[in-house]
């Protein structure tokens, strides 16, 4: 079963903090983490947490650390659909996500972008996967607890039935490593650089769609190794 660790980003209100720390004690949820700028929650967050306070006490400063490196998964959040331009992914929604994780293991890091600007196209692209909570209303963004809050109920109804996973889950470094395995192989075989990095971007994509196995990550490493060296040594043999 996956742990989820919420992960606020750049939050800026106490209030919202506070909120959500509540939401994730009324869904079972401990992991609290803050990414980008320190953030140290005052009076008004805890007033708000009202008996999540441990939630708030436990947090997790990761600074600008890779959250790719610290979560197995990542998880982006975003008010933006796939249908609109200024959206670089295709979103799923939160009842998709919770199906999707029902067979995951590991750590999830569910990134909760700042109340203003939420997360950029760039960090949205390091993402293994986007969600999106879909809205009928014309103002589709929702206020930062409140969006937490319903990921959360969704989070907890899929986890509830999670049979016991029997394939362990590619770990976030070993994704990693195939990661850099296929950026390699990208190198050898010259791909200009605008084109390189929108293949690793969609490469991305898909590993995070897929939920690749540890045996499986290692499998396509060792092919992309093997793909690399081969033609590297004709280049130097030619």
């Amino acid at each position: 079963m996956a742990e989820i660790c919420v992960v606020l980003v750049e939050p800026k209100h106490e209030c919202n903090v506070g909120f959500v720390a509540r939401a994730m004690k009324n869904f079972g949820l401990g992991r609290l983490y803050f990414s980008g700028r320190d953030f140290k929650a005052d009076f008004k967050a805890f007033e708000c947490a009202a008996h999540a306070g441990d939630v708030l006490r436990k947090s997790v400063h990761l600074g600008d650390s890779d959250l790719n490196q610290v979560f197995d998964i990542t998880v982006g959040t975003t008010a933006k659909t796939h249908d609109k331009p200024s959206s670089p992914r295709h979103a799923i929604t939160p009842r998709e996500l919770a199906t999707r994780l029902s067979d995951v293991t590991g750590t999830v890091g569910l990134l909760l972008g700042r109340e203003d600007s939420g997360l950029s196209n760039s960090e949205l692209d390091c993402c293994d996967m986007v969600v999106s909570i879909p809205t009928p209303a014309p103002y589709s963004t929702m206020n930062l607890s409140h969006a937490a809050a319903v990921l959360f109920y969704e989070l907890s109804q899929g986890t509830e039935t999670n049979a016991e996973d029997e394939t362990r889950q590619a770990k976030g470094c070993e994704k990693e490593a195939l990661h850099k395995r296929f950026n390699d192989l990208l190198e050898a075989v010259d791909q200009p650089n605008y084109k390189r990095d929108v293949s690793e971007r969609i490469f991305r994509r898909v590993i995070g769609r897929a939920g690749v196995s540890g045996r499986e990550a290692h499998t396509l490493a060792g092919v992309f190794k093997k793909a690399d060296e081969t033609i590297k040594k004709g280049k130097y043999n030619g």
